[in-house]
């Protein structure tokens, strides 16, 4: 595989963090918009980490940007988030893959038996041991690294759950995110054809770093692939 971070089950920074390929076109994006106009309620969370710290730290984070979004609360185990579940479902839960007794992608699997609509994030800070079949069985919508900024985090929360108040609240923050200058370098290496391997090369960085760029752009745009960021960014003038 190469660049695309959806085929990159340790989601080393490239596109998006989704399982599915169903938001990278530009179609699917015009008409996913015209559909989440209509989900505009707030976006509640549950946080899942069996470090305490981990998990009250992304809930500080996550409240802390002034985006429409509510964390309910934090679990520190499989069981304790079932149980939470049961008496206060949220619309999307972010939960740790690595976890004693059971891990996260077992506890998805159990939650998408009994509640189909929750949609559920897996955090990992390790490369997965699961492939994309094993996810998406699991009805895990995407996969984020634990180190991405809080940005980063509600850009996948807002695309992955489509949430009209969230990507609104991102489509202003955008408006007045400056992206720097090698974040749109990688990315013109990218839409030229370049993979992210070459472009490494070509700017004298790693390879991650490249993909952290892009991750990293995404976020300050708003958007989940590399088509809808050029699109931004040639809107803009910025390419």
């Amino acid at each position: 595989m190469d660049d695309h971070c959806h085929h990159s089950l340790g989601c080393d920074g490239g596109e998006g963090c989704l399982i599915s390929n169903r938001y990278t076109g530009l179609q699917e994006f015009h008409e996913r918009m015209l559909i989440v106009m209509e989900r505009r309620g707030p976006l509640t969370l549950g946080v899942v980490d069996n470090d305490p710290l981990v998990a009250e730290s992304l809930r500080r984070l996550l409240e802390g940007q002034g985006a429409p979004i509510q964390v309910l609360w934090t679990a520190y185990s499989a069981r304790e988030a079932e149980s939470l579940c049961n008496a206060e479902l949220p619309h999307m839960m972010l939960t740790d893959v690595e976890m004693p007794e059971r891990d996260g992608i077992a506890l998805a699997t159990s939650l998408a038996q009994r509640f189909p609509d929750l949609t559920v994030v897996a955090m990992t800070a390790f490369e997965m041991s699961y492939d994309e079949q094993e996810l998406n069985d699991a009805g895990v919508a995407a996969v984020i690294n634990k180190d991405a900024t809080p940005l980063e985090f509600l850009n996948v929360i807002a695309q992955t759950s489509g949430n009209g108040r969230l990507l609104e609240w991102l489509h202003r923050m955008s408006k007045t995110a400056k992206p720097t200058a090698q974040e749109l370098a990688a990315l013109r290496l990218l839409a030229n054809g370049e993979t992210t391997q070459s472009a490494a090369r070509m700017m004298h960085v790693s390879e991650t770093t490249v993909k952290t760029y892009i991750r990293r752009l995404f976020a300050k745009l708003g958007v989940s692939s590399r088509a809808q960021a050029v699109l931004v960014c040639a809107t803009r003038g910025l390419l």
